[in-house]
């Protein structure tokens, strides 16, 4: 004969208890699961509508690079230096946003940038495009030409006096593609007279070496 299997009620109540608890593990999984499903839509929707909306964002940006582009010549450049003093005095926003003094067409135009030039990668010197909004949206570098003269002092770390062609003297700015401690009286650069600024370092080549700049006062006699 077969034993019967007999369970006592305070290890069937333990069972019990153990099977009612796994249930509810069991439900509170489901229940994750879906609260999982559902954040994991959630998140591919917002993806998908963010890459929809930067796709979206990168055409209009390309727009407004798109030719006809007008350049400009970029004279200086200001940071944003907003501060309560400012504000007090009543200093309007052209004074104290970020940008850009340039010589447009003849004129002298003081213009932002779009995001899509920081204005940190503007230096003086560049040649900038402009969008409709007459905004700089590209920068084209450094120019490295022009007439070229001999530095014959100086000033500061933005300006120079230099020895024209024409035998006169100039005032002149230094561009950002120079570092103006590396600058020395004699020197050889290339000046924009358009913007009264010196672009470039003329390199000496040994030829300009062995010119001397004056003619001894020796004769055959004294040699």
């Amino acid at each position: 004969m077969s034993e019967r299997l007999t369970v006592s009620s305070v290890d069937y109540e333990r069972i019990l208890r153990q099977l009612n608890i796994a249930n509810d593990n069991r439900r509170n999984l489901d229940r994750q699961l879906r609260a999982a499903g559902e954040r994991n839509q959630k998140l591919v929707t917002a993806l998908t509508k963010t890459k929809n909306e930067i796709e979206h964002l990168r055409m209009a940006l390309a727009q407004e690079v798109a030719p006809p582009l007008n350049s400009a010549l970029v004279l200086g450049v200001h940071g944003a230096t907003m501060t309560y003093q400012d504000l007090a005095e009543g200093k309007t926003p052209a004074e104290i946003e970020e940008h850009l003094d340039v010589l447009l067409g003849g004129r002298l135009v003081r213009i932002t940038c779009s995001p899509l030039l920081p204005i940190a990668q503007v230096k003086p010197g560049m040649t900038v495009l402009l969008n409709e909004q007459t905004q700089a949206v590209v920068s084209l570098g450094f120019e490295g030409y022009g007439d070229v003269v001999t530095v014959r002092e100086v000033l500061d770390h933005d300006h120079l006096v230099v020895d024209l062609p024409n035998q006169s003297k100039a005032v002149a700015r230094i561009s950002g593609a120079l570092d103006p401690d590396e600058l020395r009286v004699g020197d050889t650069v290339t000046y924009d007279s358009r913007i009264q600024m010196v672009t470039s370092l003329v390199p000496h080549t040994d030829a300009q070496e062995l010119v001397l700049e004056e003619v001894p006062d020796v004769t055959y006699d004294n040699i």
